[in-house]
């Protein structure tokens, strides 16, 4: 049924006039850019919300780290984190 309504479609696209063809195009052409605006933003959404697990994550690992006694210089081998961001944990 899809097929048989694309196949429609595209009929009675050939049928437009200039001016509705060129009208036509102009929605085709917002619409694409809408659904590529809104993937990108989905994309960068879901880039954001792995990186921030990512982090909550080192700082969990760095957490258990302080809490037996490892110090800074370890600890940001092991997790990547500077240790302004060891001592900032250590504080809090």
């Amino acid at each position: 049924i899809a097929s048989i309504r694309k196949a429609s479609e595209r009929l009675e696209i050939m049928y437009l006039d200039k001016k509705e063809k060129e009208y036509y195009d102009a929605q085709q052409k917002r619409y694409l850019d809408e659904s590529s605006r809104i993937q990108e933003a989905v994309e960068k959404a879901v880039k954001e919300a792995v990186a921030q697990t990512g982090l909550n994550k080192q700082i969990e690992i760095t957490k258990n780290l302080i809490s037996i006694g490892l110090d800074n210089a370890n600890i940001a081998k092991g997790t990547g984190l500077t240790v302004e961001q060891i001592e900032a944990l250590r504080k809090s």
